[in-house]
């Protein structure tokens, strides 16, 4: 096992640097190679107490924080949780699957123990899951489906698969074993571990006990009570008095950007509750309630396995990562939910911990992207980095979180997009992020899988530019695309758009 590791750090040749520098000892190399511990939380927004939001009670997320490095700008590939979960495992962009295995696959197929519990792949309860068997050493274990567990909710739950059951040809009483969408919101009195959540954090408590035996492994938790419908108990929705929760200021779209630029409700519209949620301030200000209070149940999740971790000795010897799969708007721009290229559906939260690493607590503003994710967990543990991955490792910014970093990150949007003549055809939205600027440009595209190509959309297909200046507008509020002082920027983001996520990486030197 020696000589095999000390080959391994000599494929990576930086990589071993960055590994010693970032644990500040070259035991790096030890015998038994460091597990790994990876959180995944559907539609997560950056608004936790480490990010700087006091308003928001997320303890244990935090104290991650403080064990780790926070990363302050990181984007998903694309807002959506399929796609951008598809992207960051299988270490590949939207549009492009050129690895030949995804990532706990690569772990598993290097001696890991993989295990994954709840969504983590875009899961679904049903035979017809998002899922890839051949990346875990045992089955995927998901919760049962249920939502709802008030009287009230599980009525109207009732209700509305009896409605649909003769459609769908299933008999009524297997209402249960399917997920059913009534409420938006509950918030039922009972005990953490009844609700989904809780019954991923206590398979998890009960399994690392065993996964002790079966080092190194590879623990992938998928935490779900951030998505629709908003269920939590309790006393989560206590801990957020109704009088305090307030609306974002922007509550407009952004002025100038194409009308398709949006989806403002998006899948709201699959909850009986809601009705008119644009023009309801108790409805709406019960949705951010909602919200808040299932970031809180989740954080609380997420600890009880962290107790464990510790409890058992493991921490010194795991790999922690935290991601967020991509953001949500809480009536920002007028809209709700995700699906669209804005800030508030890309920018999401990452932190890592690294055993031993002299950066613990440290934040860094680089700019990085979940299709990193596959790269720098490969060279945190000792693997060879694919060479067809289509992300950077950002082991270097765990060692110096201020060094230089990307001078872009990239994600997509599919639409319907209206061209001059008032005709709707299939498009996207390409946009880039840069230190100041983001630019969406969308453009016809007939073939919605296809990647943008170098140089490959010409100005008749371009049907609408989108630049916003977070110099002065951090809000995205005011598309600045058609202000001829901003010209010089949109060419230039342009032909960095154009030239692709390749010449966006740093130099590692």
């Amino acid at each position: 096992m020696k000589t095999r590791r000390l080959y391994l750090f000599k494929q990576l040749g930086f990589g071993a640097l960055a590994i010693s520098a970032v644990c500040g000892r070259l035991e790096a190399a030890k015998a038994t190679p460091m597990n790994v511990l990876f959180i995944a939380v559907d539609d997560l927004r950056p608004e936790l107490g480490c990010y700087g939001q006091t308003h928001i009670k997320s303890p244990n997320i935090d104290a991650l924080a403080k064990k780790g490095v926070l990363f302050e700008r990181a984007y998903c590939q694309f807002s959506h949780c399929a796609p951008s979960r598809a992207s960051l495992l299988s270490g590949s962009r939207p549009g492009s699957r050129k690895t030949t295995e995804d990532l706990p696959a690569y772990f598993k197929n290097n001696g890991y123990y993989c295990e994954a519990m709840g969504k983590v792949y875009h899961g679904s309860f049903s035979s017809d899951n998002h899922d890839n068997p051949a990346a875990w050493s045992v089955p995927t274990w998901y919760p049962p489906p249920q939502f709802y567990f008030s009287e009230a909710g599980i009525a109207e739950a009732k209700k509305r698969f009896t409605q649909q059951a003769k459609k769908l040809g299933i008999p009524v009483d297997e209402w249960s074993n399917h997920v059913v969408k009534g409420y938006a919101t509950e918030a039922p009195s009972v005990a953490d571990e009844i609700p989904r959540d809780g019954q991923i954090a206590v398979c998890a408590v009960q399994d690392l006990q065993e996964l002790k035996s079966r080092q190194p492994f590879f623990l992938a938790l998928g935490f779900m009570g951030t998505h629709l419908p908003f269920i939590a108990p309790k006393k989560y929705w206590d801990l957020y008095p109704a009088e305090q929760i307030t609306f974002p200021d922007n509550r407009y779209a952004p002025h100038g950007a194409p009308d398709f630029s949006l989806i403002p409700t998006f899948e709201l519209g699959q909850y009986s509750d809601l009705g008119d949620i644009q023009s309801n301030e108790v409805t709406a200000k019960r949705l951010v309630h909602g919200y808040y209070a299932c970031v809180s149940y989740v954080d609380a999740q997420i600890g009880k396995v962290f107790d464990e971790v510790d409890r058992l000795g493991l921490r010194e010897n795991t790999v922690v990562v935290l991601w967020g799969d991509n953001g949500w708007k809480l009536g920002e721009h007028h809209a709700w939910s995700k699906f669209s290229n804005y800030e508030n559906d890309t920018r999401v939260p990452v932190v890592i911990s690294v055993p031993g690493m002299k950066t613990a607590g440290s934040r860094t503003v680089a700019l990085v992207e979940l299709v990193d994710l596959y790269p720098t967990l490969c060279e945190l543990t000792g693997l060879p980095v694919p060479a067809n991955l289509e992300g950077t490792s950002m082991a270097p910014l765990l060692a110096n979180p201020g060094r230089p970093w990307k001078q872009a990150v990239f994600s997509e949007m599919t639409r319907k997009v209206t061209g001059g003549s008032g005709s709707k055809s299939d498009g996207k939205g390409y946009a880039i992020r840069t230190d100041r600027y983001r630019m969406v440009l969308w453009a016809k595209q007939e073939n919605t899988n296809q990647q943008l190509p170098k140089n490959g959309v010409q100005p008749d297909d371009i049907v609408a530019v989108e630049l916003y200046d977070h110099g002065k507008d951090p809000g995205e509020n005011i598309n600045c695309a058609n202000n001829p002082e901003y010209a010089d920027v949109i060419r230039d983001l342009k032909e960095k758009l154009y030239a692709g996520w390749k010449l966006a990486v740093p130099d590692k030197q």
